[in-house]
């Protein structure tokens, strides 16, 4: 029955997407980030409806171009568009098939870019973002409820089969969403509604804590700091964390805790940290970037997951540094590659989106995704400089502010997680893209006409006289 009614309903909306590309959008977003066939049983758990959603969508923009807006010229979208460039250039070079992962990412990039072509309004802005927090949401307010009622004796994951099927993703997905359920409260005005995404907000939280995902407790820690030194009334949040954090370790089993603390081992790591970056098998002797070191190694007490880790971040440098142009392509962190680079890694995953774009797109394509983030950073600045103490324009204010959080959390939780072409990330980028150009629009509006100036002689000329 929920086959059923999941068809029936996707493929009676396409209609609305080809002719209000626009509602196309939503739809993909829904789909996309709540995977709603994931919950089926039968003929709809397999079926790609976003294939469907998605040519409607980019019929009805051909179809009615008139309609739409031009994308936007700034740095952020040239640099956006750039690693898209970037990562196709180093696919023609890459060690493995590369191909695959990158349509990945251009279908990402297809619907991104609608959005900056149908997206252009405070109501369609806020309803994509309501979209894509409550349909990440959702599995985070079930994984909060159920990390309750079992004491958190379990681990919570995301629907089977999904981007954040895994522990760690599902930990990141819903840590970025934690910050949107604010601003949703943020633009509620009945008490008990506010009160209801509070709560939502400390669910999704509780899920991020009960995955088990130590790369997702940084992040929150994290997300939580930021928040206490950018928000007013630190005393009130500090007294209520004080007052929620023992709480939620306590629910906790000891299992979990344990985690948290570390299972350990001993692992031998060089005193000289450039050794963790060396490789004879690699490099040619005579030509070796690093230099001998004669210290001995000690022994000192790391979790066996760092020791993978390590292993991981170093394969990524090895890989860059023996081909800094292009990097190693799609596909990099694995067999095949750990066993010419790191012979005897345990594990086979990036471990970290900063190392993933450095070692599968060369010192070039980190450089173009860095730069895209900072130059995002400074469009979200631009946007809480511009808006303060303006009353009609306080949402942009808000929204431009929790974007960051969410996206401080991705940074965070990211450097131990391996995350880099999450959708999430970019879609946020491309809200902030269009929310600057709804922005300038709306101050262009306050700003008063300026008086023209008189000339030398302010005096009607003898023709207009007679």
């Amino acid at each position: 029955m929920r086959d059923l009614f999941l068809t029936l309903f996707i493929f009676g909306m396409l209609p609305g997407a080809f002719f209000r590309p626009y509602i196309g959008v939503y739809l993909w977003a829904w789909v996309a980030y709540m995977n709603p066939h994931r919950l089926t049983w039968s003929y709809a758990y397999n079926f790609r409806f976003n294939y469907f959603i998605a040519i409607a969508t980019i019929l009805g923009i051909i179809v009615f171009w008139k309609n739409t807006v031009k994308i936007p010229r700034t740095m952020t979208v040239y640099l956006l568009f750039g690693f898209l460039g970037w990562s196709t250039f180093t696919s023609f070079y890459s060690i493995n098939y590369a191909w695959h992962d990158w349509q990945q990412l251009v279908k990402i990039y297809m619907m991104v870019t609608a959005t900056f072509l149908v997206i252009d309004s405070k109501k369609a802005i806020i309803t994509l973002v309501t979209i894509i927090t409550l349909s990440i949401g959702y599995f985070g307010i079930k994984g909060g409820v159920f990390t309750i009622t079992t004491g958190g004796q379990f681990q919570v994951l995301g629907p089977a089969r999904s981007f954040f099927s895994d522990n760690n993703m599902f930990a990141l997905a819903e840590l970025m969403v934690v910050p949107m359920f604010l601003f949703l409260r943020s633009q509620m005005k009945n008490f008990w509604l506010r009160l209801l995404f509070i709560g939502l907000a400390l669910l999704a939280a509780l899920s991020v804590i009960g995955s088990y995902s130590r790369g997702g407790l940084v992040g929150l820690i994290v997300v939580t700091l930021y928040f206490w030194l950018r928000t007013p009334g630190k005393i009130r949040i500090a007294l209520l964390l004080a007052l929620v954090m023992p709480m939620a370790y306590n629910l906790m089993s000891e299992r979990w805790q344990d985690r948290m603390i570390s299972m350990v081992k001993k692992v031998e790591i060089p005193k000289n940290i450039t050794d963790f970056f060396k490789d004879r098998s690699v490099f040619d002797p005579e030509n070796d970037p690093f230099p001998e070191s004669e210290e001995e190694s000690v022994s000192i007490v790391v979790d066996s997951s760092v020791a993978g880790r390590v292993q991981a971040w170093t394969l990524a440098w090895r890989v860059a540094i023996d081909r800094p142009f292009v990097g190693g392509g799609f596909r990099t962190f694995h067999l095949n590659v750990f066993r010419k680079y790191v012979p005897h890694a345990q594990r086979r995953a990036a471990h970290s989106i900063y190392f993933q774009v450095l070692g599968e797109h060369g010192f070039v394509g980190f450089g173009i995704w860095l730069f895209m983030h900072l130059s995002a950073f400074r469009t979200r600045n631009w946007i809480m400089k511009r808006t303060r103490r303006i009353p009609e324009l306080n949402w942009a204010h808000e929204l431009a502010r929790f974007i960051g959080i969410s996206m401080m959390g991705y940074y965070a939780s990211g450097t131990f997680l391996g995350l880099a072409y999450f959708d999430l990330p970019l879609h946020y980028i491309s809200v902030l893209v269009i929310l600057q150009v709804i922005v300038k629009r709306e101050l262009d509006k306050f700003e008063k006409p300026k008086p023209k100036k008189e000339g030398r002689f302010p005096y009607k000329p003898i023709e207009e006289l007679s």
